[in-house]
């Protein structure tokens, strides 16, 4: 029979090889091209741990006989997608831990060794890579000590130094960072702000016109 707890949950998986149920019914694992779909997210990996009374779930990838883990837990929610080597998510409060995730942010990508997720697009990552280099290890990056990532919104760094064929160059050295994360934009007019000051009195800032260079410039 199955249990009534699997029966009610909103959350819909499968696995091409097994899956097998707790006494209990509340925990499920899943082998070999597994699969979880809940609301708009989907989580794919070799191996699948799901709690249906906690939420949460881990999945993590399997090595193959030449040792390169393969089938590697990829995260969907809407338009984005991460690739890691592990991750423990809990469905209800959107939080997640997760090891060595690849993630695409605007024209580059983030490599990290370690990153939480606190909210729908929201990341804190420790010792990331930013590079617009597409291979495996990237052949330049910007080492980011630490980072806040805010899907389609913004980059902000704490210390970072520029690396090249792994050879780190030290200056200059960026004790923090502030980048511009948005998948559109177009050149036009920045209308000033106004306001006054009691040492200078009435004034216009930040007027302007910013100009969009191409993605070939």
């Amino acid at each position: 029979s199955v249990p009534k707890a699997i029966i009610e949950a909103p959350i819909i998986y499968n696995a091409e090889d097994s899956i097998i149920v707790s006494f209990d019914g509340q925990k499920v694992y899943l082998y070999n091209q597994a699969k979880v779909t809940y609301q708009n997210i989907e989580l794919t990996a070799y191996f699948i741990e799901l709690d249906l009374e906690t939420k949460q779930i881990y999945a993590e990838g399997i090595l193959d006989s030449a040792e390169t883990l393969v089938q590697k837990p990829i995260f969907k929610q809407g338009s984005e997608e991460y690739e890691s080597e592990t991750m423990r998510y809990n469905f209800e409060t959107g939080k997640a831990f997760i090891t060595k995730v690849v993630s695409a942010q605007g024209e580059g990508r983030i490599l990290s060794d370690r990153t939480k997720k606190i909210g729908k697009d929201v990341f804190i990552t420790e010792k990331a890579m930013y590079s617009t280099c597409d291979a495996d290890h990237p052949h330049f990056y910007l080492h980011l000590s630490k980072a806040k990532v805010v899907g389609n919104d913004k980059i902000i760094t704490g210390p970072a130094y520029l690396v090249l064929e792994d050879f780190p160059i030290y200056f200059p050295f960026i004790p923090f960072g502030y980048f511009p994360n948005s998948p559109t934009y177009s050149s036009g007019i920045l209308v000033p702000t106004y306001g006054e000051e009691q040492n200078r009195g009435f004034f216009l800032r930040d007027g302007g016109y910013y100009w969009a260079a191409s993605e070939y410039f």
